[in-house]
């Protein structure tokens, strides 16, 4: 699987976990900081689309933080939104303004 895979995998995992507990609680955002590797970011991408249609079923929505990395730039944000490509995935006003 490799060491990226292997972290994926394990984010993943703990990230379905997060995401059913964070419903629970009554949440209706996951906040996201993305990541600094641009090296993962294809892996990045296939990851969040995965998670936001899990949060989509679970009644919330994922929202990246411009926090350096891949989402540095307001393109790179833009890029990364238009990748994932899902309604579940997108930017939080509130988180926003």
């Amino acid at each position: 699987m490799g060491c990226i895979g292997s972290i994926m995998a394990r984010f993943k995992a703990r990230g379905m976990a997060r995401t059913l507990f964070a419903a629970a609680l009554g949440a209706a955002w996951i906040l996201d900081l993305g990541t600094g590797e641009r090296a993962i970011l294809d892996s990045y991408i296939s990851m969040m689309q995965k998670a936001a249609s899990h949060a989509q079923s679970a009644g919330m929505q994922i929202s990246a933080k411009p926090h350096g990395g891949i989402t540095t730039t307001t393109d790179d944000l833009i890029g990364v939104y238009q990748n994932v490509n899902h309604p579940a995935y997108g930017r939080n006003q509130a988180i926003c303004d």
